[in-house]
């Protein structure tokens, strides 16, 4: 979890949006969110999606 960790942090500082993928259980998403990762995804939330799907997931706001 370090190096996830680091890489977060290093790319918020380069002021990038970090999208994280497989992620499966709640202790990563706890952590993701505790890290300020942008987006997640995987099968946690939701099946793989078409992008008009995500898109509309995007429009509402559903972030951390």
């Amino acid at each position: 979890m370090l190096i996830v960790k680091d890489t977060i942090t290093m790319s918020k500082t380069l002021n990038l949006e970090i999208i994280a993928e497989v992620v499966e259980h709640k202790k990563h998403v706890d952590f993701l969110k505790k890290q300020k990762c942008d987006i997640i995804q995987e099968f946690y939330l939701s099946k793989p999606l078409p992008v008009s799907e995500l898109k509309k997931i995007w429009k509402c706001g559903n972030r951390f």
